[in-house]
């Protein structure tokens, strides 16, 4: 069975404030859950939050500050776990953020081995566009996929407006959640390999920094005792076949 993902909310906040709460969230209990963040400071270098809620522990998979004028980021978080109905708190340890936005996203089919959804994850990395630059999208690079039903997760800040701007997912890729506000926030995926984790965009005026992640789908289950118990009767069978015959 193929991975599959939901958005189970995404949001933004243009208000300064060293904390945000999404909205309440009902996470299935034993599927992985990935929340990505955005957030900007006015001067400094933005710290990575804290998550908490819906009982689960928020693992860090990936962040990305940009490295030009160190103002923003973009940061991925994992869980996994016996999950409870409620919001979750994106902390900043008291530094206070200009504007934040968030996108959780649940998986089906994945690996479930490990702690905290440490098993279904199995590679990450993240690249940015400066306002100096050319292009118009940015694209994160991944290595060659461990196994060719592994699925990829894509997650963007963006500096500007995704309307006016028309920031696209790449090839291949569905939306998850987008929301807009002072900067956009969109995660993206696609069921198979893709290690091009790309968006287009319409202007080259704004920072953007994204983060690519492979997603292990979950190992087939082992045969049964029943399987087990033909494939040697079979096997005995066939030698019994082969002794006849040598006798003959």
């Amino acid at each position: 069975m193929a991975i599959t993902a939901a958005n189970l909310t995404t949001n933004q906040n243009g208000t300064g404030a060293t904390s945000y709460t999404t909205a309440s969230v009902t996470p299935t209990s034993g599927k992985l859950q990935l929340l990505m963040v955005g957030n900007q400071v006015a001067a400094g270098t933005p710290n990575a939050p804290t998550i908490t809620g819906n009982g689960l522990t928020w693992v860090q998979v990936a962040t990305k500050v940009s490295s030009t004028v160190t103002l923003r980021r973009v940061t991925v978080f994992r869980a996994m776990g016996t999950a409870t109905t409620g919001t979750i708190v994106i902390d900043f340890a008291g530094q206070t953020q200009i504007r934040a936005g968030w996108s959780l996203a649940e998986f089906t089919g994945t690996d479930t081995s490990g702690t905290n959804g440490s098993g279904a994850i199995v590679q990450s990395a993240s690249a940015e566009q400066t306002d100096a630059a050319s292009s118009t999208g940015v694209t994160v690079t991944l290595a060659a996929f461990s196994n060719v039903n592994n699925a990829t997760y894509g997650a963007l800040r963006y500096g500007g407006s995704s309307t006016t701007d028309n920031v696209l997912e790449g090839t291949n890729f569905t939306r998850i959640g987008l929301v807009n506000g002072s900067a956009s926030y969109d995660t993206e995926f696609a069921a198979g390999n893709q290690t091009a984790v790309n968006w287009t965009w319409n202007s080259t005026s704004f920072f953007s920094q994204a983060i690519g992640i492979e997603i292990a789908i979950a190992p087939p289950p082992p045969p049964t005792t029943g399987q087990v118990g033909s494939m040697g009767l079979n096997n005995l069978n066939d030698l019994s076949m082969m002794n006849l015959n040598n006798i003959l």
